[in-house]
C-alpha cells in the first residue's frame, strides 16, 4: 500500500506536469505531447488536498505549498499561451492550403443543434 502524497508534493507534481506539457507544446511532437498528458491526468487524479492537510502544514510549509502553487498557475498559464499560439499556426496554416479548420474530412464545421434544442443554449 502506497502512502498518499502531502499537498506540496501533488502540486509539485502538477505543476511538473504542466511543465511538461508547456515544453511538448513549443516543439510539437505527438509522443511528448501525449507522454505529457498521461502525466497531467495521473497528477490530477490524486490532485485532492484536504483543508485538514493543509492546516496541519507548518507556516514555512505552507508558503513553500503557496509559492508551488504559483508556479503551477503561471505553467498552466503557458500552456494556454502556447495551446493559443499552436492553434492559430494550425488554422493558418489550414487556411493557406484552402482547407477548414472543421473536424470533417472536407473541414466542414461539426453540425450544431438549435438554441432550444436538447436543452443547448444559443
Amino acid at each position: 500500500m502506497t502512502t498518499p502524497l502531502g499537498p506540496a508534493a501533488r502540486v509539485t507534481a502538477l505543476r511538473t506536469a504542466l511543465q511538461a506539457v508547456g515544453d511538448a507544446l513549443v516543439a510539437p511532437a505527438v509522443a511528448p505531447l501525449t507522454a505529457a498528458e498521461a502525466a497531467l491526468a495521473a497528477a490530477v487524479a490524486e490532485f485532492s488536498p484536504r483543508q485538514s492537510d493543509i492546516e496541519a502544514l507548518s507556516p514555512a510549509d505552507r508558503a513553500a505549498l503557496l509559492d508551488e502553487a504559483r508556479a503551477a498557475r503561471a505553467a498552466l498559464d503557458r500552456c494556454r499561451r502556447l495551446g493559443a499560439s499552436l492553434s492559430a499556426v494550425v488554422t493558418a496554416s489550414l487556411a493557406a492550403q484552402g482547407r477548414g479548420a472543421g473536424y470533417g474530412p472536407r473541414g466542414e464545421a461539426p453540425v450544431q443543434a438549435p438554441a432550444g434544442v436538447l436543452g443547448v443554449r444559443g
